[in-house]
């Protein structure tokens, strides 16, 4: 059974300026401390490795749904099982709000994992405020397949 993660963070740069580094995977070593690799295979694929103390784990993400300035929603497909939706809110002239939901599996600790999250989205905000710019940014669109014609 997976149990699901909330957190939100607000910015001081636009909407579109945090989901264009959102949409920057391999960047996200730059801000993820745990994070030693990033590999984008494809537009809906990323592998990700991390090392959590001793142990390195490694996983792969499907992009399952991308509408730039909006959201992204992913699933793992291999390794370290998670699946979650981020979103991004415009609340104000150059102020967004950046929305996480992260569905972990149960035998997660779930107290460290929230934390684990909380911080990076500290480090996120921290990143691309000093910025004040994307390092890049996707704008093409993933529909889910149930929104597939």
């Amino acid at each position: 059974m997976n149990r699901a993660i909330q957190q939100a963070i607000d910015l001081e740069v636009a909407a579109r300026t945090a989901y264009d580094q959102f949409t920057q995977f391999l960047d996200f070593p730059r801000f993820v401390p745990v994070l030693r690799e990033a590999e984008q295979i494809d537009d809906t694929h990323v592998r990700w490795r991390a090392e959590l103390g001793d142990e390195v784990v490694a996983s792969e993400w499907e992009i399952c749904e991308q509408i730039p300035d909006k959201r992204i929603a992913w699933k793992s497909v291999g390794g370290a099982r998670n699946s979650g939706v981020v979103t991004f809110h415009r609340i104000g002239d150059g102020q967004s709000r950046l929305m996480l939901q992260v569905d972990v599996d149960a035998s997660a600790p779930r107290a460290r994992v929230a934390q684990a999250i909380d911080e990076q989205l500290v480090n996120f905000k921290r990143f691309v405020e000093e910025r004040g710019k994307a390092t890049g940014g996707w704008r093409g669109t993933i529909l889910s397949k149930d929104d597939r014609v």
